[in-house]
Parts: structure tokens; sequence; C-alpha cells
């Protein structure tokens, strides 16, 4: 991939992990808040 398209492509991942942290804390996974917390924190800028 291009340097574009892997910013593209972890802006997109940033954006579905905050989806899915919101809907998980809400459910009380306190574990997978915890590893996508950090997968994003990973990918970020």
């Amino acid at each position: 991939m291009t340097p574009e398209q892997n910013a593209v492509a972890a802006k997109e991942l940033r954006r579905k992990c905050a989806i899915y942290i919101k809907g998980a804390a809400k459910r009380g996974k306190v574990k997978d808040v915890e590893f996508y917390t950090r997968l994003m924190e990973k990918y970020r800028d």
C-alpha cells in the first residue's frame, strides 16, 4: 500500500475502534476496551 493508503486505513481503523470501544464500555467489556484502546494508540498519526 502507498503511504497515503496506509494513512487512510489507519484513520478508518481508529474510527471503527472508537465505535467498538464505546459499545464495549457500555456493556462492561473492560478487556476489549483496553485492547482496542491500545490498538488505536498504536496506529495514531
